[in-house]
């Protein structure tokens, strides 16, 4: 991995994620809708949602923190956290807990 400011010295903010993101590659994608606030949430096909918050913990840096707590998904249910960034228009996301990884590549709907 090499380092690209271009990509990470950038602005981030809430106002910018905000709307509806979705990934049109999965069976059962999720869809989130973001508030300008960072909070969020979102279902997919399979009946799991999806609620948390973003936040900016540098506002001249393109990184987000995410909090993420899964529901009604059987064993993934739980609490993740974890980083988020934007580049070229998608949202992708990384969060965790002890158990599981989620990775969310997302669309601007």
């Amino acid at each position: 991995m090499s380092y690209e400011a271009a990509a990470y010295e950038k602005p981030a903010s809430l106002v910018s994620i905000s709307g509806i993101w979705g990934d049109s590659n999965l069976s059962d994608p999720p869809i989130i809708t973001i508030d300008s606030d960072g909070d969020f949430f979102g279902t997919d096909g399979a009946g799991c949602t999806y609620t948390g918050a973003f936040k900016v913990p540098q506002s001249d840096r393109n990184m987000y923190e995410v909090s993420l707590l899964i529901e009604n998904c059987s064993q993934y249910n739980g609490a993740y956290s974890g980083l988020a960034t934007v580049l070229g228009g998608s949202l992708f996301a990384f969060a965790s807990n002890a158990f599981y990884s989620w990775p969310f590549i997302l669309e601007k709907q």
